[in-house]
């Protein structure tokens, strides 16, 4: 598993050093995609997130994109999904758009560091908040392997109850084509949110509300 993933990684990486001009806009839509997979569909598993169940937020900050959604828990295998990665990776649920897909690594170009926290159902049951820290820096096996080594030290479990899942996309602060990328990608990522996320409602009817925010901006998108 490791391997199948650090190479998909790297291969991943290397592409987005170079990015198509879609690859900009794609990783939001990847994200809203995601999210839809989660949203509630058992009420006696899911009932702690019931009041903003189909809600989603984007929040544009100055050095990171906060991602937050309000759906199910993870599962052990679902954690399992987004952390190691790989190409070939299907859910069996063919109804699911891909939760923790590879779609998911899209957001490369706008980060390589990605704090994530949430609920996690465990398979007896147990129900307990996460976080962790995603490390998908560099182009090499060892720069890679270096960077699973922190992700597997940041994980902290067992944690109070999230109610939310949240993720924390960290924008490099060092000059380099990574950073042009990651900006560039910040700002159309936003502007194309602005423009087509009515059609995202209209084509996702189980998404009741998008809200997106920077400095200077704030809209709110709502199912009537």
């Amino acid at each position: 598993l490791v391997h199948a993933h650090l190479y998909f990684v790297k291969k991943k990486n290397r592409l987005l050093d170079t990015p198509f001009e879609e690859e900009y806009q794609k990783w939001a839509f990847e994200l809203a995609s995601n999210s839809v997979d989660c949203i509630q569909k058992d009420e006696k598993i899911d009932k702690i997130y019931s009041k903003n169940n189909g809600k989603m937020k984007f929040d544009f900050q100055k050095n990171k994109v906060i991602f937050t959604h309000y759906g199910s828990p993870f599962t052990e295998e679902d954690l399992v999904s987004l952390l190691y990665q790989y190409g070939g990776m299907k859910d069996e649920d063919q109804s699911k758009i891909g939760r923790f897909g590879t779609g998911f690594l899209s957001t490369l170009v706008l980060s390589r560091v990605v704090q994530i926290s949430g609920d996690l159902i465990s398979k007896e049951g147990k129900l307990s908040g996460f976080e962790v820290t995603i490390y998908r820096e560099g182009n090499t096996t060892e720069e890679l392997n270096k960077g699973i080594k922190k992700m597997e030290k940041s994980k902290k479990l067992n944690l109070p109850l999230k109610g939310k899942t949240e993720f924390k996309f960290i924008l490099p602060d060092v000059d380099s084509n990574l950073k042009k990328n990651s900006e560039e990608a910040y700002k159309k990522g936003f502007e194309s949110l602005k423009e087509n996320i009515p059609p995202i409602l209209i084509f996702n009817s189980s998404i009741k509300e998008i809200t997106i925010q920077n400095k200077d901006e704030r809209y709110t998108f709502s199912r009537i």
